[in-house]
């Protein structure tokens, strides 16, 4: 059970990393539906954190909590691993075909030194093979920096790459403070840069990358905020936008982006509770257009994260008032 994660798709796994009060990574077979627990990484509570996907295996993690606000970009490498003793492959499958007469495990015949080909209504991700538990399967990297004034610690920041940059906007300083700082690190020198202060002040927002436009959804600054705020990377100007009902003041909600859409799901109507929701919102960036996309099963909820694979919503986790969910859904 999780809320306040932040999840990840590579290749066809969801990784769900930290969480309220958790301090491990799960990992997600979107195909066959199961789950594999890595093995812990932070150090206690290591939530509200900002999770920065690039091309690849490579994350960046920024901000948040573990026991404070975090100021440092850190480095996670999600295909790093290594296998228990007598176990290999990419999923640590025990080794199969030892001897051509080898019958998989009396499921299978074996086709080659190291394959099988499974009986009738076996699949071989279960029944004609078995598997165990990676080890070692993350690494962390603190990343440094060589120069420029590094942002404020925060949780909760807005982030973005955009031309082999990370923009790093907003985010919660204190209890009741927040940065309206827009500050920007170089993939290629290392280097952090201040660029201005703006309108966007707050955290928990959801936000999305459309060509140079980042676009910031709802939030808070100890009251709940009721704009939208398009921001170009290019020029580095922001335009606020008053969206209006039915889809004013919701705070930590979920999102992804899938094409040109940003996907927003449940959250709530006030920082300390609320009204939950279990409506996914689909805003059009082309077009700076809101409808309602659908409702999610399992009730309202705030706190879930979202990621999207082969065309589905995959949602996991978050809280519905009284308690967290560790359930995983799919949304077509």
């Amino acid at each position: 059970a999780r809320a306040f994660h932040r999840a990840v798709l590579y290749k066809h796994y969801m990784y769900i990393i930290g969480g309220e009060d958790k301090d491990t990574i799960l990992r997600f077979n979107c195909e066959h539906q199961f789950w594999i627990l890595i093995r812990p990484v932070f150090a206690g509570d290591f939530s509200r954190f900002t999770l920065i996907p690039m091309n690849g295996k490579d994350v960046y993690l920024y901000g948040g909590n573990d026991g404070g606000h975090l100021k440092s970009l850190v480095l996670l490498q999600l295909d790093s691993c290594s296998c228990q003793g007598g176990y290999s492959g990419s999923h640590c499958f025990e080794p199969q075909c030892l001897y051509d007469n080898h019958t998989c495990y009396g499921h299978g015949t074996c086709v080659a030194p190291d394959s099988c080909q499974c009986d009738s209504n076996y699949n071989e991700q279960f029944h004609c093979q078995t598997f165990n538990q990676l080890t070692n399967c993350t690494e962390t990297v603190n990343v440094s920096s060589t120069g420029g004034p590094s942002p404020p610690a925060i949780n909760e920041p807005i982030t973005a790459i955009y031309d082999d940059h990370l923009f790093i906007i907003a985010g919660q300083t204190g209890g009741t403070t927040y940065s309206n700082q827009i500050s920007r690190y170089s993939f290629k020198t290392s280097n952090w840069s201040f660029l201005s202060t703006s309108q966007i002040t707050g955290n928990s927002y959801a936000f999305g990358v459309y060509k140079n436009f980042l676009f910031v959804f709802g939030g808070h600054n100890a009251g709940i905020l009721n704009d939208l705020y398009i921001f170009d990377m290019d020029i580095l100007s922001v335009t606020t936008f008053n969206y209006g009902s039915p889809f004013a003041g919701l705070v930590y909600t979920g999102f992804t982006v899938v094409n040109e859409s940003l996907y927003i799901v449940g959250g709530s109507t006030t920082v300390s509770g609320g009204t939950f929701k279990d409506t996914v919102i689909q805003l059009n960036m082309e077009q700076v257009k809101f409808s309602v996309y659908g409702n999610i099963d399992g009730g309202s909820r705030r706190g879930i994260y979202v990621t999207h694979f082969n065309n589905q919503l995959f949602l996991f986790g978050g809280y519905t008032g009284a308690t967290s969910l560790s359930k995983t859904f799919t949304f077509n």
